[in-house]
């Protein structure tokens, strides 16, 4: 029986293993975050791939990853090539990066994330770090993060009924329209 070797992770995926292992602790944490990322790439507000997303604000701006570009060489980060060179920048053991990597690419909590997380863009630390947020999704102990999922993230695009609500809100300011959960447009 001829046995493929296991294929090395590319530089990329060791990147964000690198950068995600400062945002997060343990592999569900990991993919929740990532899938913020993933969120952020389908926005497209926020940069075209991971590597613009992971050192947003190293050259000026508000920084987006206080772990990657605040408190570590985001240049360094960019030359990261092998899980050796994401243990030494990031401080992290190298199977802990490799935990990290397999979890990326695990379709069970590649699901779970996108559940939990939804169509999130933004994430806070956990309520022992940061403090607690109205409107989030966290998953309850204090190494997972406050994911904002609330219908006040002002990150997250309206709704048709929203803008709808929204614009005659705005035209009929005296009229009070009720919001609802369930709006439903129905054709005469």
């Amino acid at each position: 029986m001829n046995v493929m070797p296991e294929q090395a992770p590319s530089p990329q995926l060791i990147r964000n293993a690198a950068a995600l292992s400062t945002e997060a602790t343990g592999e569900q944490s990991v993919v929740d975050v990532f899938h913020v990322m993933r969120n952020r790439i389908k926005h497209g507000g926020y940069g075209r791939s991971y590597d613009d997303l992971w050192t947003r604000g190293m050259n000026g701006g508000p920084i987006q990853f206080e772990g990657v570009t605040g408190k570590r060489s985001g240049a360094e980060f960019l030359n990261i090539r092998t899980l050796e060179d994401a243990s030494r920048w990031s401080g992290t053991d190298p199977n802990t990066l490799k935990s990290y990597i397999k979890a990326l690419t695990d379709p069970t909590l590649q699901r779970n994330a996108a559940n939990h997380v939804g169509r999130a863009l933004e994430f806070r630390g956990s309520p022992k770090n940061h403090m607690k947020l109205e409107n989030t999704a966290w998953r309850g102990t204090d190494n997972d993060n406050q994911f904002l999922t609330g219908p006040k993230d002002p990150q997250l695009p309206q709704s048709w009924a929203e803008k709808v609500s929204s614009r005659l809100q705005s035209k009929y300011p005296d009229i009070k329209i009720p919001q609802s959960k369930n709006l439903q447009i129905i054709k005469n």
